[in-house]
């Protein structure tokens, strides 16, 4: 069985990050949370392509 549970875990940082870059846009630190939503959206992102591999070789029976 395929477990999404990382993916969550990473949308839900993502999210959080985001949420952070919008309520402090005057903060001097502003572009270092910036910095973090990249990486963070980065992290998702091959999070979320690591489970869609997993899914087509469950259903496809292929390895590439």
């Amino acid at each position: 069985m395929i477990e999404s549970k990382n993916l969550e875990t990473a949308y839900r940082t993502l999210k959080e990050c985001h949420d952070d870059y919008l309520k402090n846009q005057e903060s001097p630190l502003i572009d270092y949370v910036a910095d973090s939503c990249v990486l963070r959206f980065e992290y998702t992102l091959e999070t979320a392509w690591k489970l869609a591999k997993k899914i087509f070789i469950q259903k496809y029976g292929k390895t590439e």
